[in-house]
């Protein structure tokens, strides 16, 4: 992907790995939301702002780092999903509240 050898950095390998164990996490978390809605409601509402935010953060290292399709084609697909993913979670919510709010009037 562009990138010749990483010489081994400890502290490197630790943030790598605390990286992917929180990630995992969360998509653990998040089939979990999606398996059983009703149950994790209130982390349903988080996870629209969380993949938005992951999706500017992306972004904005994308940009400042200089990354070009030629050589790093996956980025774009990362922060594609991230942003597909933040907009199917969140409008439908949003639509919802909006709609149950008006009938509430």
């Amino acid at each position: 992907m562009g990138v010749g050898r990483i010489v081994y950095r400890p502290l490197l390998d630790y943030w790598l790995k605390m990286a992917s164990a929180t990630f995992g996490c969360i998509g653990i978390a998040s089939a979990l939301a999606c398996a059983l809605p009703v149950r994790f409601e209130g982390f349903v509402w988080l996870l629209g702002p969380f993949h938005a935010f992951v999706g500017v953060v992306l972004m904005v290292a994308a940009i400042s780092n200089d990354l070009s399709t030629d050589q790093h084609p996956t980025f774009v697909a990362d922060i594609t999903f991230c942003f597909v993913t933040a907009l199917l979670i969140a409008v439908p919510l949003i639509v919802s509240f909006c709609r149950k709010r008006k009938l509430a009037e």
